[in-house]
């Protein structure tokens, strides 16, 4: 956690994960836990968003289709935070 020339708290991406993780332990309302931790409630929810919606750092998976000879068949399920869901057959 660092203090700007404001005397703003900024914290990293891995300090709010931590403080979420501790939300979610808590047992408390989120306007509760942001009082009793002095966190602002704000920051919390656009972090909390951000977060648990998979709106961090993006992930890039690459995947390979099966090869041109194989004759067995193959399936791919992606299901998505927001309850899309993608389905492949070959």
């Amino acid at each position: 956690m660092k203090m700007t020339s404001n005397s703003r708290v900024r914290r990293s991406e891995r300090e709010w994960k931590s403080i979420l993780d501790k939300y979610r332990r808590s047992g408390v309302s989120v306007r509760a836990f942001c009082r009793r931790e002095g966190v602002v409630l704000t920051s919390f929810k656009r972090w909390q968003k951000r977060l648990e919606a998979g709106n961090g750092k993006p992930e890039f998976v690459e995947l390979m289709p099966p090869s041109e000879t194989s004759r067995d068949s193959w399936e791919l399920d992606i299901s998505f935070p927001n309850g899309v869901r993608l389905q492949f057959r070959g």
